[in-house]
């Protein structure tokens, strides 16, 4: 693959990749990198090489959340004490234009089952296509929709439980 076309793939997706492997590990820039590094290894080009980078940034944060874990049963109490607080760190970057705290939209999407939470930051924040999403869930694109909207409201009806308007009723 060549480096320009890499380069271009880190341009438009390191960041969302980073939002998407936050849910796994507290460092998604590793698993971003050893994604990345492993596409400029691949013998030819995946097919889709967005989908093929959600796939292993996934795996890679994976490891490395199995790796944190390990480490941290053997730290002292001290240094468990500091894991925890960064424990409580967003990895959902606040957002309040809509009128929905960050808080609420994150406790919604904690929630949701591990899938569907994964599916609508694949989908939202890291704009993947429904094709892209059903190589990445491997299911076909009608089921990656279908998925995807049932997350979403799910997610809907969460928010909506959370944060309802107040409303005048006519008397």
């Amino acid at each position: 693959m060549h480096s320009s076309h890499i380069q271009e793939l880190f341009a438009s997706l390191s960041s969302a990749l980073m939002l998407y492997a936050r849910q796994w590990c507290k460092t998604p820039e590793d698993a971003v990198q050893e994604a990345f590094i492993d596409l400029a290894n691949c013998p030819r080009e995946p097919v889709s090489p967005k989908a093929w980078l959600y796939t292993t940034t996934r795996r890679k944060a994976l490891n490395i959340a199995r790796a944190e874990s390990r480490h941290r049963n053997h730290l002292v109490q001290s240094i468990q004490q500091n894991n925890a607080d960064r424990a409580s760190e967003y990895w959902l970057e606040p957002n309040t234009r809509n009128g929905i705290a960050a808080s609420e939209v994150l406790d919604g999407l904690d929630s949701l089952e591990p899938p569907d939470r994964e599916m609508i930051i694949a989908k939202v924040w890291g704009e993947l296509t429904f094709e892209e999403l059903a190589e990445l869930m491997n299911c076909s694109p009608a089921s990656a929709y279908r998925r995807y909207v049932d997350a979403l409201n799910q997610l809907k009806r969460l928010l909506l439980a959370t944060n309802t308007p107040h409303v005048n009723k006519k008397t």
